[in-house]
């Protein structure tokens, strides 16, 4: 699932290298399905929580040192402490949502209508962060969910639980982005992550305590730990990817190279699970995907006409 689509930049911002964050982004879109691909693994076995509980562990443990050694101790500490905790509390339950809809669902399908998160970030704008959202970025939003029609298909009857797991996935993401948007310029990016990733670890802990939702502690094999391991891995490398792409290059310009992400997602669906979208799947993945490459590319532009003005 994708990290950090929509993310702004923070303070300590790099030189401006737009090929060179368009790659970065592009080499974490390429390892991020991975990560999916290693948690659908994990759950005939394991638990939501108990899955999600080990990336946030194992991220954790990737995400640190470079923190501490770029911030000090600050890095523990990071500024607006209520929206850290709000933060990370999104991004825990948009995170479970979608481990859960993987587990019971074809990767490409879920990864699809988690897509619906630009979408419903569009419609938050408004109330959320005081923005104005004219007719062309209205259609567009109405022409994305026309494309979860299509990949939801035959009928609202046949609408199975992994796909309101995944749409209520993207929906949470967006609540995340617009808290992540209100802490851009305040606190640096990477002890922002940290900390959304020790909330998440907190918060699953408690949960796995509780034996909520579900959750049960099971002790797992080599190849279970292994697998747990690269998540987290392949998680935290994948965040300091994109704040590093984040720092070259504007939000605007990297958000429409997010779709990409379904490409490697479809490959690993295919050599781990045997499963290739249908055609009309694909094409409401083409309708989803253009019409948040569209949004993206209307607010940049929008965003250049403000600094311009």
């Amino acid at each position: 699932m994708t990290a950090q689509a929509g993310r702004g930049r923070g303070p300590g911002l790099g030189p401006q290298r737009p090929l060179l964050a368009i790659g970065l982004t592009l080499v974490a879109l390429a390892i991020l399905p991975l990560m999916d691909a290693f948690a659908k693994l994990l759950s005939a076995e394991y638990s939501v929580v108990q899955i999600v509980l080990a990336r946030y562990a194992f991220q954790t443990l990737v995400l640190l040192p470079p923190a501490l050694a770029l911030h000090g101790a600050r890095a523990l500490l990071p500024g607006k402490p209520g929206l850290q905790v709000l933060r990370g509390l999104l991004m825990a339950g948009s995170t479970s949502l979608f481990v859960a809809a993987i587990a019971v669902a074809p990767l490409v399908d879920s990864m699809a209508l988690f897509f619906v998160s630009p979408l419903f970030l569009t419609m938050l704008s408004i109330p959320l962060l005081g923005e104005r959202v004219g007719w062309r970025r209205w259609s567009a939003v109405i022409v994305g969910f026309a494309g979860v029609l299509v990949v939801l298909r035959p009928g609202f009857a046949a609408i199975g639980p992994g796909a309101l797991y995944a749409i209520a996935a993207g929906l949470g993401f967006a609540f995340y982005v617009v808290v992540t948007r209100k802490l851009v310029g305040h606190v640096a990016a990477l002890p922002t992550q940290l900390a959304s990733g020790v909330v998440g670890l907190a918060v699953m802990a408690v949960l796995l305590l509780l034996g909520a939702l579900g959750a049960a502690w099971k002790t797992p094999d080599l190849q279970a730990l292994a697998l747990m391991a690269g998540i987290g891995a392949i998680s935290g490398a994948g965040h300091l990817l994109f704040i590093y792409a984040s720092e070259r290059a504007p939000a605007s310009l990297l958000a429409p190279y997010q779709y990409a992400e379904i490409i490697m997602m479809t490959v690993f669906g295919y050599l781990f699970f045997g499963e290739f979208p249908d055609a009309w799947t694909i094409v409401g993945i083409v309708i989803i995907c253009a019409a948040g490459t569209y949004i993206a590319m209307r607010e940049r532009r929008l965003a250049r006409e403000r600094r311009t003005s």
